[in-house]
């Protein structure tokens, strides 16, 4: 038990590799970043994907009261190309979607090399 209090005692009085701390912040800091444009970016594109939505539906809604055929043909080519707007958006939130889940692995081999290197250290 006593040598468990001085091993305790050891390591909280023992000063940290100031430079394996900032390589650690510093992959920590750029990780972060880029998980957080990427989600940005992913509700950037979720909100288009919103509106583009609503615009399909609202083409929908006046392709059903459409009287005339000339104006039905312009709603669903409306309609479609909204659709083909859909598909784009859906195509770029998941790009950024997997950029981001790819961002949490940077740097995880360094880190962890560092993190066990600073363990043995404190033995």
């Amino acid at each position: 038990m006593n040598d468990l209090v001085e091993q305790s005692r050891r390591f909280l009085n023992e000063q940290p590799d100031e430079q394996e701390y900032e390589l650690l912040n510093e992959f920590i800091s750029l990780r972060t970043g880029a998980i957080a444009v990427g989600l940005g970016k992913v509700k950037q594109y979720a909100n288009k994907t919103d509106q583009e939505v609503r615009n399909l539906k609202s083409y929908a809604n006046k392709l059903s009261a459409s009287k005339d055929q000339e104006n039905a043909n312009k709603q669903l080519a409306d309609a479609l190309e909204k659709i083909g707007n859909l598909f784009y958006l859906q195509r770029k939130m998941g790009m950024y979607i997997a950029l981001t889940s790819a961002a949490t692995g940077v740097g995880i081999d360094k880190s962890a090399k560092i993190l066990k290197r600073m363990e043995k250290q404190r033995r």
